[in-house]
């Protein structure tokens, strides 16, 4: 019986939590587990401040929310608080799914469920490489309050999960389909929604009549001409079309680009994939600091087709392939959270790079063992083509995409094309026909990729754009309408952006430099007009050469003192591919970009 005290608010959440993950890949079993848990959330309110703690010790409950009281500052007056007043003090015990447990549902008895269904998805040949997960949760959640509340209720969710690829001739498709309820038999008798689901495809159609545009994404693209009817009808027609500024500007390009058809991902056997990734996991323990290592191996492979009512009609493909590790290192009291991982555009190039991850696996230990504090202040600060690439896309890169500017006219003040913005021997690049994960040869609107300069020797010189922003702003189109998928229209966004390099070698970069700091790797950056970088592993420099690592939490500063502050490129440049992640913008998050660039010197950054 939890003991609550006057003169504070007290409440206390806990959940029991049942999590069950079974999957398969082209027929394979990969995991199938049940997790149960269960953990608790204890606050108390003094009238001034909340003081929080979270428990997996539920037994210790009274003696975790005495720590809490005898942390806060007794309050007689604290029933009267304006906050306190409003909570409710209800006492309820609803279980609803309590005939229904998906708990009680045997492991074995889910496992069957998803056997069953998955051949329904090799009906059609077309589809490879299937793909099924069965997953569900289950909560018991109880609450209690220090004014007397105490409710107890059940949550529930249960589904399954499909991916599949499809492949026919040179058309290629990537397809999925989900179910999702809270009773374990809605998920029978569903083989007749995921047999119409497989004979799917995607599709995003949009009309134009010169005020608006109408939208439609559909998965039916065996009646894109009904689909696309239906647009006309919600529009206005125009005889004058073809005269719209927008409409103007748009490419009439036809083209069929196949980079990947001798390479293609889809082609490689799950086994061999698989096999790739455990010949690698074991360099990750070499190191005895090293605990709770992770592996990914992830591909993505896409066929692109557009066409437009100007005649454009292009075909292409996209492939990206790679491997991520994750790992914690542990000795005494010293703790760190390594990383490290490849991206490229083909499977042969993720074979004999054991070394690689095997010497940065080494010098994140040696970090581990032998970093030492930073001395906080302003230094000269060494860029690695990771962090400079950061840099340019979080700073710069997004600062440049033009719907920003649309309806914000003191931006375009800000950023007028011809001004000076930056160190004379800084240019900032953007192209999406450069191999990696930022490879885009045509844009979402069918335009032709092109190399962008945003800073070309200091100066403004460009900006990125789709062909609305561009008629908007009476300038040229650039290639960087891009959407996630198909379900969204597309918007300004990167490709690759790239700092280009200078002519200094790295050993000529840092000799000048009497005490400063080199950043390695980071963990993220951000920032639109002042930058954040958060470095993972950096070093001191000390009379021009590299020293000891060095925890840095954070380098920041302002973006236009800091783009007339670089004063020192490699000409050496290394331009990064990803398979985790992608950049965020609106509703749409992980859009595969690249980015990178040379070493890149600045004379003076705040450094913390």
């Amino acid at each position: 019986m939890i003991q609550f005290r006057s003169g504070f608010y007290a409440d206390i959440r806990v959940e029991d939590r049942s999590r069950t993950v079974i999957s398969y890949k082209a027929g394979a079993l990969e995991e199938m587990r049940n997790r149960r848990e269960k953990q608790a959330f204890l606050r108390v309110y003094d009238g001034k401040l909340w003081y929080y703690a979270s428990t997996t010790d539920t037994g210790r409950l009274q003696e975790t929310l005495d720590g809490l009281y005898a942390a806060a500052e007794e309050n007689p007056g604290i029933l009267e608080d304006p906050v306190v007043r409003r909570f409710e003090k209800n006492r309820d015990r609803l279980f609803t799914f309590a005939d229904c447990s998906v708990r009680e549902i045997p492991l074995a008895e889910k496992q069957n469920l998803l056997l069953g269904y998955l051949p329904v998805l090799a009906e059609d040949p077309c589809v490879v490489l299937p793909t099924g997960m069965y997953l569900d949760r289950s909560s018991i959640f109880h609450f209690m309050s220090s004014l007397g509340a105490d409710i107890e209720y059940d949550y529930q969710t249960c589904g399954l999960a499909f991916g599949f690829s499809m492949a026919e001739g040179e058309k290629q498709f990537q397809g999925s389909w989900q179910k999702g309820g809270t009773r374990f038999d809605e998920m029978n008798g569903i083989e007749g929604e995921l047999r119409e689901s497989v004979r799917e495809q995607a599709a995003f159609l949009r009309v134009y009549d010169g005020k608006l545009w109408y939208y439609a994404s559909t998965t039916d693209t065996g009646r894109l001409q009904e689909t696309l009817d239906g647009l006309y009808a919600a529009a206005r027609e125009n005889p004058d079309i073809l005269e719209d500024p927008v409409v103007k500007r748009f490419e009439k390009n036809r083209d069929r680009l196949y980079t990947f058809a001798d390479c293609s991902v889809r082609d490689i056997p799950t086994a061999e994939k698989q096999k790739l990734l455990l010949g690698y996991l074991p360099l990750l323990t070499e190191d005895p600091c090293v605990v709770l290592p992770t592996g990914m191996y992830l591909d993505r492979s896409s066929v692109f087709h557009f066409m437009s009512s100007l005649g454009a009609d292009i075909e292409y493909d996209y492939q990206t392939c790679g491997l991520a590790f994750g790992f914690s290192m542990a000795e005494g009291e010293k703790q760190f959270q390594g990383s490290w991982q490849k991206g490229g555009t083909r499977f042969d190039e993720m074979t004999g790079i054991g070394e690689e991850l095997r010497e940065s696996v080494r010098e994140q230990a040696a970090f581990l063992r032998n970093s030492v504090p930073v001395e906080a202040g302003k230094y000269p600060v060494v860029l690695s083509p990771l962090a400079a690439g950061v840099f340019a896309h979080e700073s710069f890169g997004h600062k440049s995409e033009s719907d920003f500017m649309i309806s914000d006219e003191s931006m375009r003040d800000e950023w007028q094309l011809g001004m000076t913005v930056g160190s004379p021997i800084l240019s900032i690049a953007e192209c999406g026909s450069i191999a990696g994960s930022g490879f885009v040869p045509y844009d979402d609107e069918g335009t032709k990729a092109r190399k962008n300069y945003l800073i070309k020797n200091g100066v403004l010189a460009g900006r990125l754009h789709s062909a609305m922003t561009a008629a908007a702003l009476d300038e040229g189109l650039t290639g960087n309408a891009r959407a996630i998928d198909c379900s969204f229209e597309p918007i300004v966004r990167m490709t690759t952006t790239y700092i280009e390099g200078g002519d200094l070698t790295f050993d000529e970069l840092i000799a000048p430099i009497e005490k400063g700091y080199f950043i390695k790797t980071i963990n993220h950056g951000s920032g639109m007009s002042t930058f954040t970088i958060a470095p993972s592993v950096s070093y001191e420099i000390v009379n021009g050469k590299l020293g000891r690592p060095v925890q840095i939490s954070v380098i920041t500063g302002s973006v236009f003192e800091t783009l007339g502050l670089i004063d020192g490129l490699t000409k050496d440049v290394e331009l990064l591919s990803f398979v985790t992640g992608g950049c965020g913008k609106m509703e749409q998050s992980g859009l595969p970009v690249g980015f990178g660039g040379p070493y890149v010197r600045v004379s003076s950054m705040n450094v913390q």
